[in-house]
């Protein structure tokens, strides 16, 4: 390995350890000592969008195709960073243009065609995936694309044969786990569509047994990451008191900025709520970014390292500092959501705002928190089905028991706190959102302080504008659905387990 590339893989570890401001200042150093290497300007953008400053990501961005034009691989890594910044029409033009300056070079056709898939550009995307195939019958990433848009146009037996194909084709490696690994989440919810349940069951084990062995190392650290996170919790939700919350709530607001913090455990129906609230001409959305948690929690809570409790930092906070963390948050959410304050309205949305909630109580007084809810079992059984990046959270996902243990953990201080009336916190049942669609959402606008609006209703056409970002990207453009309210009882076999424990939650909230 050259000098150069270690130097880069120096950075790159250190922003995938999350030190972004090592790695950005290591990233910028180096960009003014090698002017002319386009991959030191990649990795300076990918720090400024780690941290949200997403005008000097683009810069950089630039810089770095003005200098890689002759690489294709530039035009890839740039196309991600403006990913990660959130407009996706900005990569899809990157790709585009890599693709005229480079045809054939690289990987762009795979990446354009996933990326007009998750956009919705799905009859540009089949014409590049028809190309691929043309070229090479065996192309796994082509196979596995040709399978996501079978299920989208409702074929999910084509989609299954394209996804034995790829799996028979291509042997597990380092090269081409997550590759496979894709495929066989994509082939569960194939057979779960064609109500092959008991095929379905078997896949769910067969991806889950996958995981675990080709992810190991990953395996190991995300668990050991949410036995911190657990314990911290723990400690967190014991010291919750009902007088201090709600006095932090009516306190005087700190801003003139109204925000909606939208949360619940993942997979109850956060992205479905966070679309509807955000097609509201007068709202934007923060969309599961971490600037409330990393930008304005932690901070708040590292300034006072002498406090015996969480709860403790949070109410020895001055209000000076809880005025600064507030509007820090707002000068970051603005960058986010490209708002310079128009909107009457933020939807701050993030599952994992249930644990956070004390804090957003204390640094912005009045806002409003919507809590959605749904049956813990169909929980269970969307998280067991659903394939996401290994975090801590997720990484409880591979088993059903690790699943229900891990659900009371993070719904813990919602079932301490729900019957304390604390003031503008308010439950909102997923199935109620399916079945009275309409009655609901007139709730959800009157809790927000919203005007009624009849785009509200209309929510799926704003969803195709949005940049895709959740797993559930695609079935939030579909009109409600409902076979998903009960489906946990075909899985029962699956689910058995960890039942004991999912039936006492179930009761405890209310099902």
């Amino acid at each position: 390995m050259s000098g150069l590339e270690e130097l880069y893989h120096q950075i790159v570890r250190l922003r995938n350890l999350g030190h972004i401001d090592q790695a950005g200042d290591m990233a910028a150093k180096m960009c003014r000592k090698w002017k002319k290497e386009p991959v030191f300007w990649i990795e300076l953008a990918g720090c400024h969008a780690l941290k949200y400053d997403f005008a000097k990501a683009r810069q950089a961005v630039q810089k770095a195709l003005q200098l890689g034009r002759s690489q294709s691989g530039i035009f890839e890594l740039a196309a991600n960073t403006m990913l990660s910044c959130d407009v996706p029409e900005e990569a899809i033009r990157i790709l585009r243009q890599g693709r005229k300056l480079h045809p054939g070079g690289g990987n762009m056709d795979v990446s354009l065609a996933t990326l007009l898939e998750r956009q919705h550009g799905v009859d540009e995307a089949a014409e590049l995936v028809h190309t691929l195939l043309q070229k090479d019958p065996a192309h796994g990433e082509g196979l596995w694309l040709q399978a996501v848009l079978d299920k989208r146009e409702k074929q999910p037996g084509q989609a299954v044969e394209h996804i034995e194909r790829l799996l028979s084709e291509n042997q597990p490696s380092q090269q081409t786990r997550h590759l496979l690994w894709k495929a066989l989440y994509l082939k569960i919810r194939c057979l779960d569509e064609m109500k092959q349940y008991s095929d379905a069951v078997n896949a769910i084990r067969e991806a889950s047994d996958f995981t675990r062995e080709w992810y190991a190392e990953d395996v190991q650290l995300c668990q050991q990451s949410w036995e911190h996170r657990r314990e911290a919790m723990e400690g967190f939700n014991q010291n919750l008191n009902k007088d201090q919350l709600c006095a932090w709530q009516n306190e005087e607001p700190r801003t003139d900025q109204k925000i909606c913090f939208l949360s619940g455990h993942p997979r109850s129906g956060t992205t479905l709520a966070g679309t509807i609230l955000s097609s509201h001409p007068d709202t934007c959305q923060v969309d599961e970014k971490e600037i409330f948690y990393r930008f304005t929690f932690i901070p708040l809570l590292l300034e006072h390292p002498q406090a015996q409790s969480d709860m403790e930092r949070l109410s020895i906070a001055s209000p000076k500092s809880l005025t600064k963390y507030a509007k820090k948050y707002l000068k970051l959410a603005a960058r986010v959501t490209g708002d310079s304050g128009g909107r009457n309205m933020i939807i701050e949305k993030h599952p994992l705002h249930i644990y956070s909630a004390p804090a957003a109580l204390r640094i912005f007084p009045g806002s409003t928190h919507i809590v959605m809810l749904r049956d813990p079992r169909a929980i269970a059984l969307s998280c067991l089905m659903t394939g996401t990046k290994l975090t801590p959270f997720s990484v409880n996902w591979l088993d059903p028991v690790a699943t229900a243990k891990s659900y009371d953990s993070i719904m813990a201080a919602w079932e301490k706190t729900k019957n304390w009336e604390i003031p503008h916190v308010h439950p909102v049942k997923y199935e109620d959102l399916v079945t009275e669609q309409e009655k609901t959402t007139r709730q959800l606008a009157s809790w927000t302080g919203m005007e009624w609006n009849d785009e509200l209703l209309n929510y799926r056409e704003k969803a195709k504008e949005q940049a895709a970002t959740s797993p559930t990207y695609e079935q939030v453009t579909r009109p409600i659905y409902r076979d998903s309210l009960e489906k946990w009882r075909h899985y029962q076999e699956l689910l058995e387990p960890a039942m004991p424990l999912l039936e006492q939650a179930a009761t405890r909230m209310g099902y």
